[in-house]
């Protein structure tokens, strides 16, 4: 592939009040991305969000979701319903979010980055079964 990303996995072993993956100030900042769906080396459709952010005259990819006691989703709200139903039903509250990033420089790139990122998580995807 030959881009550079970086990658960065935040993991909670169990949640509580005030110590949440997805918390109500984390969640409103990540409306009105876009999506985009990822077919898996397995075969699935999976979906993560994007943004591009533009700081500092540096520009940036940033694609995101989260993995809740083996179910994954993109959107904040659901991350927050997986979490509840296995508190309920399995008595466990681990999960993690999964964050990619990539620079670059100019607007043109954004797809061949796109393309790099969905290649890579294609790749990560099953790896992470292993660990979340």
């Amino acid at each position: 592939l030959g881009g550079v990303v970086d990658l960065y996995i935040g993991y909670y072993a169990y949640q509580k009040q005030g110590k949440e993956l997805v918390q109500d100030i984390s969640a409103a900042p990540l409306q009105g991305l876009e999506s985009l769906e990822i077919v898996s080396e397995t075969g699935g459709t999976e979906e993560v969000r994007y943004a591009i952010l533009n700081e500092g005259g540096k520009k940036r990819l940033v694609l995101f979701w989260y993995e809740i006691n083996g179910q994954r989703t993109a959107n904040p709200y659901w991350a927050k319903v997986y979490t509840a139903s296995a508190i309920l039903v399995n008595g466990r509250s681990n999960g993690g979010v999964i964050i990619l990033s990539s620079e670059f420089q100019k607007s043109e790139e954004i797809k061949e980055k796109l393309t790099e990122s969905k290649a890579f998580i294609a790749q990560l995807i099953p790896v992470l079964k292993t660990y979340l």
